[in-house]
């Protein structure tokens, strides 16, 4: 695919250890290269579905979340990356979703990593992830429009 101009920021929430912290990317594609993207990512998610990251923490990738999301055309890409202490994958560290949409030529990525709570000791729950993301939809509909 062609090399776009594209926009990042990072954010967290709360203060010290342990805070959530989310990343958006903004870039242009068309709708024909979308899909192409996608495939990309499918291919990435078997190629490193499970792996020791540098830090020697086990990173384990699962093809989920929500399949459309508020305010987008299109979801391109969706997974959960499970880090855990130690190679039995039992003691969850922290978890990440990612969420790629298209909506019109725009492409929003989101990463939002955080720790898992008592109420979702899975990191199945995406509802922070789309809530975040559809927020930043709305945002791109009023710069974009």
């Amino acid at each position: 695919m062609p090399p776009r101009a594209a926009v990042q920021a990072n954010f967290t929430e709360g203060k010290g250890a342990g805070k959530n912290i989310a990343t958006f990317e903004l870039s242009t594609r068309t709708g024909e290269e979308s899909g192409a993207l996608e495939a990309a990512y499918a291919s990435d998610q078997r190629a490193c579905a499970r792996y020791k990251d540098g830090s020697g923490l086990y990173v384990v990738r699962s093809f989920e979340g929500p399949s459309s999301i508020t305010g987008a055309d299109e979801v391109v890409g969706r997974w959960t990356e499970r880090i855990y202490y130690d190679k039995s994958y039992k003691n969850l560290a922290y978890a990440r979703h990612y969420l790629i949409v298209r909506t019109g030529p725009i492409v929003t990525y989101l990463s939002y990593a955080f720790l898992a709570v008592k109420n979702d000791p899975e990191a199945k729950d995406f509802t922070r992830a789309a809530n975040l993301l559809a927020i930043q939809l709305r945002k791109n509909a009023k710069v974009f429009s």
